[in-house]
């Protein structure tokens, strides 16, 4: 009885380390792991902080691994933000994936929450009252239907939708039917930014790089006609050597969104 007892034991045991050597490691990194920290501050201009209007209210809907823009973009302009990180985003698209909350990490640790508790979180985010939301380089189509109503929803009653996307859905296509002209007054210098320069005009900017809709109460921009990396939400690339980036360059992208 006893060699049967000590067997099982150390079958137990060499199964039990078998699993831990099968399954992947991760460390803890906390709530910093699915929101923006402003522990680390980059060099910036604080155009717009503070604002004399008052903070704007944002929720971002965001790649998880480029939510690092959204503290770019608070630390110069002033914004009370709200952030849902996503799985998905343009570059590493999973949108078959039944979840609706892909991961570009096989084993990324946010992939193994609960599938309905994200779909909870960001529901129940939604609810808030918010000046816009932002789409961070997101797969449309992977967000579960009922979510996806419910910010037509929000965007119809009034609450302006803007961002990047990729995999839109009918539904979307047919939200952004009724385009208008955007007259967009902004002092960007962009014939000296990389990936703007090519537009012979401040006007010809406007319609290469947005897609303006109303819908209902609201309006729809979907940024396009440029390419933006997988460490970022919503601006270009940066020109030159990543190693040395071109910090002033790099303010004007987030003053232009």
């Amino acid at each position: 009885m006893k060699t049967n007892a000590m067997v099982s034991c150390m079958a137990a045991i060499i199964m039990a380390a078998a699993n831990a050597l099968a399954a992947p490691m991760f460390p803890d990194y906390g709530p910093k792991y699915l929101a923006p920290t402003e522990e680390v501050a980059t060099p910036h201009i604080k155009w717009a902080k503070p604002d004399a209007h008052g903070p704007l209210k944002v929720l971002f809907i965001v790649w998880r691994a480029g939510m690092r823009e959204v503290i770019e973009l608070a630390q110069r302009m002033d914004i009370k933000y709200t952030v849902f990180a996503a799985g998905g985003a343009t570059t590493h698209s999973y949108s078959n994936n039944p979840s609706g909350f892909s991961s570009v990490y096989k084993h990324d640790p946010a992939i193994a929450r609960d599938k309905e508790a994200l779909a909870d979180d960001l529901d129940a985010k939604l609810d808030g009252a918010y000046d816009v939301i932002v789409l961070g380089n997101i797969d449309w189509s992977s967000f579960p239907l009922n979510l996806r109503y419910k910010l037509f929803q929000k965007a119809y009653d009034g609450t302006p939708l803007v961002g990047v996307v990729s995999n839109p859905d009918k539904y979307l296509q047919r939200a952004m039917e009724k385009k208008e002209k955007l007259d967009l007054a902004a002092l960007v210098p962009f014939k000296g930014l990389p990936a703007f320069a090519k537009h012979k005009d401040a006007p010809a900017l406007v319609d290469a790089t947005i897609d303006y809709a109303v819908f209902g109460k609201g309006k729809i921009l979907l940024l396009k006609g440029y390419h933006v990396p997988v460490l970022q939400a919503l601006t270009p690339a940066p020109a030159g050597n990543l190693l040395e980036p071109k910090f002033t360059e790099y303010d004007y992208y987030p003053a232009w969104i």
